[in-house]
């Protein structure tokens, strides 16, 4: 896999849900790790999955608040992990539930893999993460093990309890105000073991039969899913960072733990730069804001980086020859759909 390492928002919305019930200053710990507003983020959006383990782990030393990954586990629930988590959430059958990850969790991420062990009598569901990850001071492993025995105890009730839980890194804190009663080894891959007779208990369909509007949602997300390509997933990525006029290949290099000269190699060897890129993702974003006529145009601008107008009507007349009020007036006032000139973004 060459591509950067993604993962929905919704990977983190049980930690963000945690810093705000403690009151944590939240969107100053998101914006000191690139990332926007509380408000800003949608369940479903994607982040390099380093730059949210990152802020996790930023999180926790800068509030001193070290059992925030458990304090966010214990609230870990099918339905903060959005349209994914509702798509498994439909499940007729326990067993169904695990199959339904297991097909579906490329679309929510591709830091991270499921997959399930045939033991004879029982099943081993698998979690780990890509190798490239440095999980150090996240303690994600706490909320990896809460999401599965959370989604199993759905079924099966509080209870439960795996004959096996292994680990896929070593945990700081206590599992115990999870209900996990027994040893839990680090052996590189999360893991639970689950009696086959329990895989046909049928679910109690909390979040409701499938409607056509999940299907729609289904279908964006699968749309939408993280590339494994290195420049689609570099499109990935950089959306969330494209508000901030100071972005540079520095901040691509922050979010991603990948050197300066080995993000340099890598766009060289396709032929492209890193202004070139950033450039295309802002004009592809300003052409969607400029069909809103409720959106002001300086909006736009700040939208997409650009602290001065004056700066961004510059910048727009290089892409398109016509400044923001022409074009919106000439493309969107008729309904056309517009087809712009675009060799600026390739220099």
């Amino acid at each position: 896999m060459s591509g950067i390492p993604l993962v929905r928002a919704s990977s983190v919305h049980a930690f963000l849900e945690t810093l705000a019930s403690v009151g944590a200053p939240v969107d100053a710990l998101l914006a000191d790790a690139r990332l926007p507003a509380r408000s800003e983020i949608s369940l479903d959006g994607l982040f390099a999955y380093q730059q949210l383990l990152d802020f996790m782990g930023s999180a926790r030393r800068k509030t001193g608040l070290w059992q925030l990954p458990l304090l966010a586990a214990q609230r870990a629930d099918l339905a903060g992990l959005g349209t994914w988590g509702r798509v498994i959430g439909h499940a007729s059958t326990l067993g169904d539930l695990i199959d339904r990850t297991i097909a579906s969790f490329r679309f929510y991420t591709s830091g991270a893999r499921w997959w399930t062990i045939d033991r004879g009598e029982d099943i081993v569901f698998c979690h780990q993460f890509d190798q490239r990850l440095d999980l150090a001071g996240s303690d994600v492993v706490v909320l990896v093990l809460a999401h599965m025995m959370n989604a199993v105890r759905r079924v099966l009730g509080p209870a439960w309890q795996p004959a096996e839980i292994t680990a896929g890194s070593a945990p700081s804190l206590s599992l115990e105000p999870l209900g996990i009663a027994i040893p839990v080894p680090v052996t590189g891959i999360t893991s639970i073991a689950i009696e086959r007779s329990l895989l046909s208990t049928p679910t109690a369909r909390v979040l409701g039969r499938i409607g056509e509007s999940d299907r729609d949602q289904l279908r964006s997300l699968s749309r939408s899913s993280p590339q494994d390509d290195f420049v689609g997933s570099l499109h990935q990525a950089l959306t969330p960072l494209i508000a901030q006029h100071d972005v540079g290949i520095d901040a691509l290099a922050e979010i991603t733990r990948l050197k300066v000269r080995t993000l340099q190699r890598k766009l060289s060897e396709r032929g492209i730069t890193f202004r070139s890129v950033l450039q295309e993702l802002r004009f592809t974003r300003v052409l969607e804001r400029l069909q809103d006529p409720a959106v002001k145009l300086v909006d736009v601008g700040f939208e997409v980086g650009f602290s001065d107008p004056a700066h961004f009507t510059r910048a727009f007349r290089r892409w398109t020859g016509l400044s923001p009020r022409e074009f919106r007036r000439i493309h969107y006032s008729s309904g056309e759909r517009p087809v712009a000139r675009r060799t600026a973004l390739r220099n």
